[in-house]
């Protein structure tokens, strides 16, 4: 199954491995969805199509766990509904930055 995503908030992020734990805007959900599974590099505001399936944990309940990101490319955000440019612009504007405080 593949699931296309915006970040909104970073739960838990391993830097050693990538694991980690994202909640994110999925169209059709009125809810933020979980995400888990080994992401490196993804920030909030990262746009993505995660292929992976559904799992219930016992203690946090419906999780989609990611076996592969096919992609995370802010442009990608158009393909989105409701989503509008200047939106786009501040998602990525946002990107950028925190690529660049990652680098220093």
């Amino acid at each position: 199954m593949k699931l296309r995503a915006v970040i909104e908030r970073i739960t838990y992020q391993n830097g050693e491995n990538g694991y980690s734990i994202l909640k994110a805007r999925v169209k059709g959900y009125d809810d933020l969805v979980t995400l888990v599974g080994n992401m490196l590099d993804v920030t909030v505001g990262t746009a993505l199509v995660a292929d992976g399936q559904w799992k219930v944990n016992r203690q946090y309940g419906s999780q989609f766990v990611v076996e592969n990101i096919i992609e995370h490319d802010s442009k990608r955000l158009a393909e989105v509904d409701g989503i509008g440019p200047k939106r786009i612009k501040k998602i990525h504007d946002s990107w950028m930055k925190q690529l660049d405080i990652k680098d220093v």
